[in-house]
């Protein structure tokens, strides 16, 4: 008799256990049937019971659901779970440790479930990119390399993942852990010089410039004959006014690039800047010459005749001979006339530069040139005066 009570016992025991893995199974097929929040109120009453809530099979459900949740169009479904993804993640993790003989991992082998997470990581930190929210993108990338280091995961990690979360911790202003992920693409060689080009960057935005130049030194020494990474060594010995070293790669870049008037502008603008205008002309009449609708050339062209001819102004002020002195003049004013051009072609690439409207009336002043010194005298007094 004390017999068939125990086994009564073990009989009841054994129909509360199932009746709650019953919950469990509900939820999966409420899953299938797209009853997904059927599922969620079957898999929350599984987690509250003493029988289920460590229940291997009840956290493959919700990572299930939460996946689900994740690709649904339905707005109901869609709010779920907070973050879905992390949820469905953390959810398939803790399933294969209670999980000790290994079925559960199996499971998601088979399905290839974790190349699908993955795929859903990317497809969520694309969007949040796309809509700026770069912190949440980073995190999305992330999340996708864990996934993609996961044993469980059928395939292998794609750099691309990397290299994007590179960009994503960049835009985010997390230069440390960009220069982390653009690290391990310059190792593997992907997308061959940029890397190198966002950690510059990166350091420069940290105040770490000596650790940029070492590194520009490298990306040179690894891509000697890349353009970019010499326009980038250029720039950043510009931006730190170390103009001879930018003079030096300016010379590399224009025997690569012979007709490149960006080169040509910067190597005149080195010139302007040490004074050597009749340098700087000759530089920036070829930047002109391959590019006339670039401001900067045409202004900074007009500068430098300008100051070539005030040089000659101070120089005539010394002469003692009054027909000594109308001959400088007049070779002064030839010079002043050809700052005239590249100035007023400069106004008409921007017609609100200030600078350039100051010096063009300073200049019709000067050349006697009254009807233009009177319109470009009334338009800069209204620029200033709004």
């Amino acid at each position: 008799m004390k017999k068939l009570v125990l086994l009564i016992s073990a009989i009841i025991i054994s129909i509360g256990v199932s009746a709650q893995k019953g919950k469990v199974q509900s939820a999966l097929s409420f899953i299938d049937q797209g009853a997904l929040d059927k599922a969620k109120e079957a898999i929350d009453q599984a987690l509250v019971n003493e029988k289920t809530k460590e229940y291997s099979k009840t956290y493959f459900t919700i990572g299930k659901l939460a996946m689900a949740s994740f690709e649904s169009e339905n707005p109901k479904f869609k709010t779920l779970y907070k973050n879905p993804l992390s949820e469905a993640f953390n959810a398939f993790e803790k399933a294969i440790a209670l999980d000790p003989k290994g079925g559960t991992t199996k499971t998601l082998q088979v399905s290839s479930t974790y190349l699908l997470l993955g795929n859903m990581f990317i497809n969520q930190a694309i969007a949040q990119f796309g809509e700026q929210k770069f912190d949440l993108a980073l995190e999305s990338f992330k999340n996708n390399i864990k996934v993609s280091q996961s044993e469980v995961y059928v395939g292998v990690l794609d750099t691309g993942v990397i290299f994007n979360a590179g960009l994503a911790a960049y835009n985010a202003k997390k230069y440390e852990e960009a220069i982390s992920f653009f690290e391990t693409c310059t190792i593997t060689n992907y997308e061959d010089h940029l890397p190198y080009q966002y950690i510059v960057q990166a350091y420069r935005e940290l105040g770490k410039l000596d650790e940029a130049e070492k590194l520009l030194n490298k990306a040179f020494e690894t891509f000697p004959g890349n353009q970019e990474i010499l326009l980038t060594m250029i720039q950043f010995y510009l931006d730190n006014e170390l103009t001879d070293n930018a003079f030096k790669y300016i010379q590399l870049a224009l025997e690569k690039d012979p007709n490149d008037y960006s080169l040509y502008l910067a190597q005149g603008w080195i010139f302007l800047k040490s004074e050597k205008y009749e340098d700087a002309v000759k530089s920036l009449e070829k930047a002109v010459e391959l590019n006339e609708k670039d401001f900067a050339a045409q202004f900074n062209l007009g500068i430098s005749y300008y100051s070539i001819a005030f040089d000659l102004y101070v120089k005539s002020n010394e002469i003692m001979d009054v027909k000594k002195y109308n001959e400088a003049t007049a070779e002064v004013d030839a010079v002043f006339t050809k700052a005239v051009k590249p100035l007023e072609k400069a106004y008409e690439i921007d017609p609100n530069h200030v600078d350039t409207m100051k010096t063009l009336k300073e200049l019709y002043y000067r050349l006697k040139m009254m009807e233009k010194h009177a319109d470009i005298s009334a338009k800069l007094d209204a620029i200033i005066k709004k």
